[in-house]
């Protein structure tokens, strides 16, 4: 799976987009439509999503830009950095792990040859 990358320039220009419409203008909704626990920028980018009128709702780049998305997509890639350091610090254990093996194998053998020629 490719990782999910977004240069500084499309973050503006995303950001851009998702603030041609501000909060008053959106519609409001019944309260069981969006749940109170969900955050601001939830809410805002599901209305925006939902909005009634297809010249006022909000595009996908302009959903890509919101602050809720962003911020969802930064948490992905953390989460990818962290895992990815631990595969890697696990191979090296591993590596280590085996060349201490060998190195041993290597000692006992040796000394199994000193053995059977005294």
């Amino acid at each position: 799976m490719r990782p999910l990358t977004i240069s500084k320039e499309e973050q503006i220009k995303l950001k851009m987009n998702a603030s041609l419409w501000p909060p008053e203008t959106l519609p409001e909704f019944p309260e069981w439509f969006i749940l109170r626990k969900f955050s601001d920028d939830a809410k805002r980018l599901l209305a925006g999503l939902l909005h009634p009128s297809p010249q006022r709702r909000w595009t996908v780049a302009a959903a890509l830009g919101a602050d809720w998305t962003v911020r969802g997509v930064q948490a992905i890639m953390a989460a990818r950095s962290r895992r990815r350091a631990r595969q890697l610090a696990r191979r090296e254990r591993r590596r280590i792990a085996k060349a201490e093996r060998e190195s041993l194998r290597t000692r006992v053998s040796g000394m199994n040859a000193t053995d059977a020629g005294a």
